[in-house]
C-alpha cells in the first residue's frame, strides 16, 4: 500500500460505538516499534541496509554516500 492510499478508519467499532479518537503517536515511538518488530522477526527480505538505514534515522545520522567506482 502507498502512502497516498493511506487514510484513517471512519466507521463504527463491532459495538455500533464510535470509537474513541485516535491520538496521534510520535513517530520516533513507532520506529522504534516497527524497528524493534523487523529486528525480532527479520523478514527474509529485511537486508542490512535496510537495517542500517533504520539504525541512522534512530540515532539521527546521515548514512555515509555510497562509492560507485
Amino acid at each position: 500500500m502507498k502512502l497516498e492510499q493511506l487514510e484513517l478508519p471512519d466507521s463504527l467499532n463491532d459495538d455500533g460505538i464510535h470509537p474513541e479518537p485516535l491520538r496521534v503517536p510520535a513517530t520516533r515511538d513507532v520506529l522504534e516499534e516497527l524497528f524493534e518488530l523487523l529486528e525480532d522477526y527479520a523478514p527474509t527480505w529485511y537486508t542490512e541496509e535496510h537495517h542500517n538505514r533504520a539504525v541512522a534515522a534512530l540515532l539521527g545520522k546521515e548514512m555515509p554516500e555510497e562509492r560507485t567506482e
